[in-house]
């Protein structure tokens, strides 16, 4: 046992030896590792932040921890008129009753100003309600959130856009339940930002009760609710609705996300395995420049095992210097990302997004993601290790001595 211990304790002397021999390729294989895994650990990091950020962001700007739509609204979401699909107020007054809701009127139309013609979405909303759910009157950038019956709030990007003010008197337009057109002078209450892009650019909030008379109904079409409903509840509200959680409703964006995951997954997969070539290659080339003293190991007894365990310890050494220093810059890039933040240096619709994006991406630390990408290097140097180690137990001792 003692033996073995010292011939190990050889071995790894030697390997370390033998790497800090060729310092300059051996820092330039072990460059390429540490690049692999602090990409890696980085860009997971920094997807799995985006996606959590972003949905964070969709519940408390938009779609709360549940949707109600009108019965069959959601079965073919894109292609329906909402305005088509209204529910009995006070029917899901009764079944909501204690928890943190808001019934709104949701329908699209044009907002008409001195000049220009823009698309816009509208919701008539109860503004208690709304702001005990979102908090709308916190992101009120000047004015206030509906203080007055006939007002609107609008967006700050489309206030920017159309040159708009508050106290400024625009038009809306839109088609009413009978699927007639009405139009209405209205003044502007308030300008909002609410850090949602989808919100800030192309959405207007009125009264609720301007929204019914101006669409000639008394019902809702749309319901946000924040609380934890449970399944009683959620049972009695799909029998005259569509009850829609914010996994189903995020459901695109979640799996748009994972797409790039697995996209990021497959390019440090292949840096990685480039950094296992390139350590095959260098430990090839150190087998060659050491084949002299490999015939002499030979023929002093050491056993082709044991040639084999020598150049596997200086592939594991890199694997676990090189997986080591990739996992301490990637995990410190991360956790300072998401302790403080990158500011978004720009608005996210001037480079084609058209998505709800948070102002400033924060980063996701995950012990367990970061381990096993470590491994995962320390296995890669492993296997490109293997292949010039055997060859190396293959030489015969007397050729190699005499080259």
């Amino acid at each position: 046992m003692n033996k073995i211990k010292v011939v190990d304790k050889m071995l790894l002397k030697m390997a370390v030896r033998n790497l800090c021999r060729h310092k300059k390729r051996t820092i330039l294989t072990l460059t390429v590792m540490v690049f692999g895994i602090f990409l890696s650990i980085f860009m997971l990091g920094l997807l799995k932040g985006m996606e959590m950020d972003m949905v964070e962001l969709y519940i408390n700007t938009d779609i709360g921890k549940y949707k109600v739509y009108g019965e069959k609204f959601y079965d073919d979401k894109e292609d329906n008129e909402q305005v088509e699909f209204l529910m009995d107020e006070e029917n899901i007054n009764k079944n909501l009753e204690g928890e943190n809701y808001s019934s709104r009127l949701v329908f699209l139309g044009t907002l008409i100003s001195t000049k220009a013609e823009f698309p816009v979405k509208m919701i008539g909303v109860n503004k208690e309600e709304e702001n005990n759910v979102f908090e709308r009157e916190k992101r009120i950038l000047d004015g206030n959130f509906l203080n007055n019956e006939k007002e609107i709030v609008i967006g700050y990007k489309i206030a920017n856009m159309l040159d708009l003010k508050v106290g400024d008197t625009v038009t809306i337009m839109g088609k009413t339940v009978t699927k007639g057109i009405n139009a209405d002078d209205i003044k502007i209450g308030g300008i909002i930002e609410t850090k949602n892009l989808l919100i800030d650019s192309g959405t207007i909030f009125m009264n609720l009760k301007f929204a019914k008379e101006f669409l000639g109904t008394e019902k809702v079409n749309d319901v946000v609710i924040m609380s934890k409903l449970n399944s009683k509840k959620i049972e009695k509200l799909e029998k005259n609705a569509d009850v829609i959680t914010w996994q189903e409703e995020m459901k695109d964006l979640i799996e748009m996300m994972q797409f790039k995951t697995r996209a990021n997954l497959i390019i440090c997969f292949v840096i990685l395995i480039m950094s296992g070539v390139g350590i095959a290659n260098a430990m090839l080339m150190s087998v060659y420049e050491s084949k002299k003293e490999i015939g002499i190991l030979m023929a002093s007894g050491m056993e082709r095992k044991n040639i084999l365990s020598l150049f596997l310890y200086e592939g594991t050494i890199m694997g676990v210097l090189g997986s080591g220093i990739g996992l301490i810059l990637g995990s410190g890039v991360v956790i300072y990302v998401q302790k403080h933040g990158i500011p978004m240096p720009y608005d996210m619709d001037e480079v084609g997004i058209e998505m709800a994006f948070p102002e400033v991406m924060r980063a996701y630390f995950n012990i367990e993601t970061t381990l096993l990408i470590f491994l995962f290097g320390v296995v890669i140097a492993l296997v490109a290790t293997f292949y010039p180690a055997y060859k190396a137990t293959k030489f015969n001792p007397i050729e190699a001595l005499r080259d």
